[in-house]
C-alpha cells in the first residue's frame, strides 16, 4: 500500500502522468459474448477467454449445464484381451490403447526380440547420404586438416574388415578360452609397427601429403592382411594380455 502524502517515505517517483498507457491496454479489453446455456449476453475481459472461461455468464450456468455428464473417471470400462496371457482385463475407455494386462506381461513380450542390424547396402545408403550433406572429409565441420593418424584410416579400409572377419571364421568365432561373446582379433606383431614398416619400404612419400597414395598402396601391402598374424580373443582375455605386456 503506498504512503499518503505528508508521510516522511511519501515520493512522486513512478505515479502514473495524465496520458500513460496501461501495459493491458489491448489485453484487458472488454468483450461481449453469449452464455452457452442461458443464452444471456455478458461482458468478459479479452485475457480470460485464454484460460478457458468466456462460455457461461455465471457459476450457476455452468453447474446447470454439466448435470448428468459422466465424470472420465466413471464412464463403462471396456474390456480387452492381453495379446501375452490371453487373460480379459478392463480399461477405462482413456486407456483404449493398452495392449497388456500388466507391466509383467508387457516385459515377458519384449524377451526374445533382437534389433535387426543394418544390412551391407543400408549403411552404403547412410553413407552416400552423409557424403551428399556436406558432412564426409574435407567438407565435414570436425576436419582438422587431414590429420588423423595412418594407423587409424587403414582400420577403415574394406581390407581391413575382410581381414577381420577371416580371422574369426578360422577360429569358428571362438575365444581360446571358448567364449564366444565380445571377440577380438589380437596381432601377433602389432598393427602399429606394421604402419611403421611400411612408410619405410615406402619413404618416398610423405605421410602427410602423400595420405591417399600411401591409403592405395595399403590395400596391396600383403603383411597387412596376412591372417597368421594373429589369433581370435575375447575382450577380457586381449585386455589380460594387453596388462601382461605392459608390466
Amino acid at each position: 500500500m503506498p504512503f499518503k502524502v505528508g508521510h516522511e517515505h511519501y515520493t512522486t517517483k513512478g505515479d502514473f502522468k495524465k496520458g500513460h498507457i496501461p501495459w493491458n491496454k489491448d489485453i484487458s479489453a472488454w468483450l461481449e459474448k453469449e452464455c452457452s446455456y442461458c443464452g444471456k449476453s455478458f461482458k468478459i475481459r479479452k485475457c480470460h477467454i485464454t484460460r478457458s472461461r468466456g462460455k457461461y455468464c455465471s457459476k450457476e450456468c455452468r453447474a446447470e449445464s454439466t448435470k448428468g455428464r459422466i465424470a472420465w473417471n466413471r464412464k463403462e470400462k471396456i474390456i480387452k484381451v492381453c495379446k501375452q496371457c490371453s487373460k480379459g482385463f478392463e480399461v477405462r475407455p482413456c486407456e483404449n490403447y493398452r495392449k497388456f494386462c500388466s507391466k509383467k506381461c508387457a516385459d515377458k513380450s519384449r524377451l526374445g526380440n533382437k534389433i535387426k542390424p543394418f544390412t551391407d547396402e543400408h549403411k552404403r545408403k547412410i553413407g552416400n547420404a552423409n557424403k551428399g550433406n556436406g558432412r564426409w572429409g574435407a567438407d565435414s565441420n570436425h576436419w582438422k586438416g587431414g590429420i588423423s593418424p595412418l594407423v587409424a584410416i587403414f582400420r577403415t579400409l574394406e581390407e581391413y574388415n575382410a581381414w577381420r572377419m577371416n580371422c574369426l571364421k578360422r577360429d569358428w568365432f571362438k575365444c581360446e578360452c571358448g567364449s564366444k561373446v565380445k571377440l577380438e582379433v589380437h596381432h601377433l606383431k602389432s598393427f602399429t609397427t606394421l604402419v611403421r614398416c611400411f612408410l619405410e619400404v615406402y619413404n618416398q612419400f610423405s605421410h602427410i601429403e602423400d595420405r591417399e597414395i600411401l591409403t592405395r598402396l595399403a590395400t596391396k601391402y600383403e603383411p597387412f592382411w596376412d591372417i597368421e598374424n594373429d589369433k581370435t580373443l575375447c575382450a577380457k582375455c586381449h585386455k589380460s594380455l594387453r596388462r601382461i605386456k605392459c608390466q
